[in-house]
């Protein structure tokens, strides 16, 4: 299902605990929509709050990337991880409740 494109920072972007992105590190550094970067798949996000999370996206835009990479948008899904000692563990999805709506992708 086609939706609006997750922007760098990901306002619209929750995990499971409904706790908003603190942090990215994105290979993107070229592509810009209106609200910021546009997300990739292989963005790193940061959750605030306790426990300490963070994201991963699983289910990316199939038919549109950036230099190879898909793009994430309203449709994409994704894996919130919380670190322990024995490796991560998974606590919910990657929630997208918003994207820069001058910007579709499928």
């Amino acid at each position: 299902m086609p939706g609006s494109v997750v922007t760098i920072p990901p306002f619209g972007v929750s995990d499971s605990f409904n706790q908003r992105v603190i942090g990215v590190i994105t290979p993107n550094t070229r592509v810009k929509g209106a609200k910021g970067m546009m997300g990739t798949a292989r963005d790193q996000l940061l959750f605030g709050g306790a426990p300490s999370v963070y994201g991963i996206w699983t289910v990316p835009n199939t038919r549109v990337s950036i230099g190879g990479v898909p793009t994430v948008g309203r449709s994409s899904q994704g894996l919130a991880l919380a670190p322990s000692g024995t490796g991560p563990v998974v606590t919910g999805p990657l929630l997208v409740s918003q994207g820069d709506r001058k910007i579709n992708n499928t």
